[in-house]
């Protein structure tokens, strides 16, 4: 008996290893990468459609659309699809200058819905060379359309732009660690993915295709978290996409708590479901077809959200001290531990790059406390509470 759990331990710390190894070298490769796409930019320029999935975003549109108009020339469109609105989006949208189009569904609720009746819109009414999708919340910085669509273009890739979450001037700390997490998941890790060549997640605003590739995936569907679930499937498809820091979208993070932690169980609820779903078909896939795209999507799909990542890794490490103390073997304690110090120092090395401006030394002494406040919600998720998708309410 001893032996046996001497031997699931040990195959536990094994598996622990692997989001810790694959978290280390996304970010040492960040480090030196810089981003290498930027030298595979052109300034190739074809005929672009913005698709803005919207729901009940009167306040937010205007800001939203006034940016985006500022970025597109002749020959270029804005689509607004008005989806499942009780408010008057589709008639500020109309106002501002955008096309309109009306969605109401009671039964098939979800932006990826939204996004497919956007391209349906778009096959009918002459097609463009490169969508892009923008959510209605989103402030899109001057040059990104035109950065995103020649990245589109000139590689014939799916594209993702840099898209950021900000904390309110008075978040608390539990906030400000959500925008340091999407730092991390958004823009260090794809920085450093890119230099690895693996496919970059996307992240559901500001993100690019060509004509001929979006049109040949399904976006109809309910998935909580459609965006990340498109990217696995584009690179099954052998079209992974890849990440272009240059072009910045920024949307803000709720500040009231109960919608900060819907938005949280939504999104880490969602990446638990993908990894079950997505990562066999991607590990299967890897090996019939030799693809690295294939295994490298497999490996960035199990770096767990931050403080479900930590809390995972710390409860390991927990039992395993536990049996060592009880004579066990010294193995899987040794494992974990190489574990947590993999991704203290990646986390560490994330914040000297792109976090200072957000935590203070200090902040991180609380960071246990928020990890476990966080306890119950996992719990819940675990004993099967669900959300399913619902506009985060914006301060």
């Amino acid at each position: 008996m001893t032996h046996f759990i001497d031997v699931l331990l040990v195959g536990c710390s094994m598996a622990a290893l692997v989001p810790a190894l694959t978290l280390a070298a996304q970010v040492v490769a960040a480090m030196l990468a810089r981003n290498a796409y930027k030298n595979r930019a052109t300034s190739q320029r074809g005929r672009v459609a913005i698709i803005v999935p919207a729901h009940n975003e009167t306040r937010m549109l205007p800001g939203t659309l006034a940016a985006l108009f500022r970025q597109i020339g002749g020959g270029d469109r804005i689509v607004v699809v008005a989806d499942n609105c009780s408010d008057d989006t589709a008639q500020v949208a109309e106002t501002l200058g955008a096309e309109v189009v009306i969605r109401n569904n009671d039964v098939h609720r979800g932006k990826g819905y939204a996004m497919a009746r956007g391209v349906e819109y778009l096959a009918r009414h002459c097609p463009p060379d490169v969508v892009v999708f923008v959510d209605a919340d989103c402030l899109v910085a001057q040059g990104a359309i035109q950065k995103l669509t020649s990245a589109a273009l000139s590689t014939g890739r799916p594209v993702q732009a840099r898209y950021l979450l900000q904390a309110p001037p008075r978040a608390g700390l539990g906030v400000r660690v959500s925008e340091f997490a999407v730092r991390l998941k958004n823009h260090i890790r794809p920085s450093g993915g890119d230099l690895l060549a693996m496919p970059c997640g996307l992240t559901g605003s500001g993100m690019a295709f060509p004509w001929s590739t979006v049109r040949s995936v399904e976006l109809a569907t309910s998935n909580i978290v459609e965006d990340l679930a498109l990217g696995i499937n584009l690179t099954l498809m052998g079209h992974s996409p890849i990440y272009c820091a240059d072009a910045l979208v920024t949307s803000p993070l709720p500040l009231a708590e109960s919608s900060h932690t819907n938005q949280r169980k939504r999104w880490e609820q969602g990446h638990l479901a993908t990894i079950v779903r997505k990562v066999p078909t991607l590990l299967i896939s890897a090996v019939r077809q030799q693809s690295w795209k294939c295994f490298a999507a497999a490996l960035d799909l199990l770096v767990l959200p931050l403080t479900l990542l930590l809390l995972v890794q710390s409860a390991l490490l927990v039992v395993d001290l536990l049996w060592t103390g009880q004579g066990g073997s010294g193995w899987p304690l040794s494992l974990q531990i190489v574990s947590l110090l993999l991704i203290s120092g990646s986390i560490s090395i994330a914040w000297h790059m792109h976090g200072r401006d957000l935590l203070t030394v200090r902040d991180f002494f609380y960071v246990p406390l928020y990890v476990m406040k966080k306890i119950p919600m996992y719990w819940r998720i675990g004993m099967g509470d669900r959300v399913g998708w619902t506009r985060t309410e914006r301060d």
